[in-house]
């Protein structure tokens, strides 16, 4: 029988605007965790860029809690926006989960992963100058995410964070193609991805099934779970959208599609609320070598090197 699994991207938990840390996103998403066998996560799960690493934890944790009742694995790939969690000799990407998903095997990969013939990366490479290989990119934006994610980890740092995104986007570095399809046929030649389908994210725009111009990939998005009240008006980037991966079949599922902006304001709303509510009493994560352990106060505390 063919493994069942659900993928997601782009949740953004800790950017405020995340919309599964309400409980009406999550009560949307449960059905499909209890359909799936295993949950892919295609980057960006933690704000990593723009908020500590303790409220993106925090945010993510009562998602992370019911996939953990539900599915049996969770494949990790990495994104920009939790760039700073990149696999290596320590798996800190992994050592997190772990004390979030204690009953569930966890695969990390970084920048690409294949189950079932179906190509997986958060396609944040899409936003390299054509010019640039993804090895040439990766030169570039590792340092600059690293600094990123030692600025947010301080009030005033985030204000620069933030300076610098902005900085970017007037140097004109492409946050997001233009044409998607193009810009995805030159990520594919530079991963070297074969040709068959490709599951990817961080443009925030769900796809279901495009080709690329040279006929080689069909391009899959599995859009956001990130209310942009900037993009309220582009009906192309409405979130609540996951895919469905049966085998080397993937299906588009929209499962916030009946809500208006005010329901989605009023859910990320709730969700910041929430979130305020449970920040005297849940995790707190501390940098350290020791590992992961239960503090006396009963919280998980993650340690990661």
């Amino acid at each position: 029988m063919d493994i069942r699994r659900l993928i997601v991207s782009d949740l953004h938990f800790g950017s405020g605007h995340d919309l599964l840390a309400s409980a009406v996103a999550l009560e949307r998403i449960a059905p499909e965790l209890e359909w799936a066998d295993e949950l892919v996560i295609n980057g960006d799960l933690l704000e990593l860029v723009f908020a500590s690493r303790e409220d993106a934890v925090r945010a993510a944790r009562p998602f992370l809690e019911l996939a953990d009742r539900h599915v049996g694995r969770i494949h990790y790939v990495l994104g920009n926006h939790d760039h700073h969690l990149v696999p290596h000799a320590s798996d800190p990407a992994k050592r997190l989960l772990r004390g979030l998903c204690p009953h569930v095997d966890l695969v990390t990969a970084y920048p690409l992963h294949e189950l079932d013939g179906i190509h997986i990366t958060h396609g944040h490479h899409i936003s390299a100058p054509q010019r640039l290989t993804a090895s040439d990119y990766e030169g570039l934006i590792t340092p600059l995410y690293d600094l990123m994610y030692e600025l947010a980890s301080v009030p005033a740092g985030r204000r620069v964070g933030r300076w610098l995104d902005g900085a970017a986007a007037l140097a004109h570095v492409p946050q997001h193609a233009p044409d998607v399809p193009a810009a995805m046929q030159a990520v594919c030649r530079h991963l070297g991805i074969p040709p068959g389908p490709v599951a990817f994210g961080h443009t925030h725009v769900p796809l279901d099934g495009v080709m690329t111009p040279d006929g080689r990939h069909r391009l899959f998005n599995s859009g956001s779970w990130v209310w942009d009240h900037g993009a309220q008006h582009d009906r192309r980037r409405r979130p609540g959208t996951v895919l469905r991966a049966t085998g080397g079949a993937l299906e588009l599922r929209e499962l916030l599609a009946d809500c208006d902006e005010r329901a989605l304001a009023r859910m990320a709303g709730r969700a910041r609320a929430t979130r305020h509510r449970r920040a005297s009493r849940d995790i707190s994560v501390t940098p350290s070598r020791a590992g992961t352990r239960r503090s006396s106060g009963g919280r998980i505390v993650h340690r990661m090197m």
